[in-house]
């Protein structure tokens, strides 16, 4: 049986069920044998973190993680996955937090470090528009579409990013 190992060429034919519940996929192996997979879409959460689990022991047995370092992450060659939403909770550890994103029912959980989520922070000021970061117009009332928003706002409150260090 020294050929029952199959050596990855690609994963083929991903389908999902009429009614959401199955997902399938077949697995290539370079030799042209295949094997089919059928999962219920709740085993994908640990398929997934198996998956990601892996990748840190490949990369800890390489000494090396990949990228090694937060830092600009605009030359980072991936393809976005589209996240319905995100949040952070409270760690394991005092000290660290756990990032949070869901993906179509999925829920993927990353621990963070307080320098993690500081490094983030700066991260998006970089990358997003000062209007998006603080809106001069908060809709308070879109629910009442009589009201006329005629009082002004000052939303400062000494949240000044001029950072003099």
């Amino acid at each position: 049986m020294a050929d029952s190992v199959l050596e990855l060429a690609r994963l083929i034919g991903a389908e999902v069920s009429d009614n959401g519940e199955t997902i399938q996929f077949g697995i290539e192996g370079r030799d042209g044998r295949k094997v089919d997979i059928s999962c219920d879409y709740r085993d994908l959460e640990s398929i997934i973190h198996y998956m990601i689990q892996l990748g840190q022991n490949s990369a800890a047995r390489r000494n090396q993680v990949t990228p090694h370092q937060f830092g600009h992450t605009d030359r980072v060659e991936t393809s976005p996955l589209v996240i319905s939403d995100i949040g952070l909770m409270k760690g394991l550890e005092d000290s660290d937090g756990v990032l949070v994103a869901r993906m179509s029912g999925v829920d993927l959980g990353f621990q963070v470090s307080p320098y993690h989520l500081k490094a983030l922070h700066a991260e998006i000021e970089r990358i997003m528009p000062e209007s998006m970061l603080h809106p001069k117009d908060h809709h308070h009332h879109d629910d009442d579409p009589n009201h006329s928003h005629d009082h002004s706002h000052d939303h400062s409150h000494g949240h000044s990013h001029d950072h003099e260090h």
